[in-house]
């Protein structure tokens, strides 16, 4: 094992029986381009155990997701002739059912985006033939028009006043 053998330069002539240079040359790239060193050894360590773990928490998950599914329908299982044959007519027969359903959603979503452009369409129609009418004001606006006017008089009546 030479030190001074870079793995990166000499790929095949560079001893490195066991990895041991690659791993650590990780870190000292991870080093160089301002990690934390410390992060970047435990990084290198934890790096395949975490992917074995991540992988067996995977295949788990699949395999009790499979295990409550049969639960879920082992009655059905059993009827379609249970075993591997009936855990797959169960299943083939969920998913033509669930076609079925989706082709039925999506058929009244189009049926729905049909009327409500019918219905769009009509009201811009209508609005095209309506007679254009003045827009009514609130209480509100018409009592603040009062005392503006209110107050404009009142302005001329005292310029009035010293006018005089």
């Amino acid at each position: 094992n030479s030190w001074s053998c870079d793995v990166n330069l000499y790929l095949d002539t560079c001893p490195d029986p066991y990895g041991k240079k690659v791993r650590y040359d990780y870190a000292l790239r991870a080093v160089a381009h301002g990690q934390n060193p410390t992060t970047a050894i435990v990084n290198m360590r934890l790096k395949l155990p975490l992917r074995i773990l991540g992988s067996l928490l995977f295949i788990g998950g699949i395999l009790l997701r499979f295990l409550g599914y049969y639960i879920h329908k082992r009655e059905r299982i059993r009827g379609n002739g249970g075993g591997l044959r009936g855990i797959l007519r169960v299943l083939s027969d969920d998913n033509e059912a669930y076609r079925k359903k989706l082709a039925e959603r999506r058929l009244e979503a189009q049926m729905l985006a049909a009327q409500n452009i019918h219905k769009s369409v009509d009201k811009t129609e209508n609005k095209k033939h309506k007679k254009k009418t003045s827009p009514k004001k609130s209480k509100r606006e018409g009592k603040r028009e009062g005392r503006r006017e209110g107050k404009r008089e009142s302005r001329r009546e005292g310029k009035r006043d010293k006018k005089t």
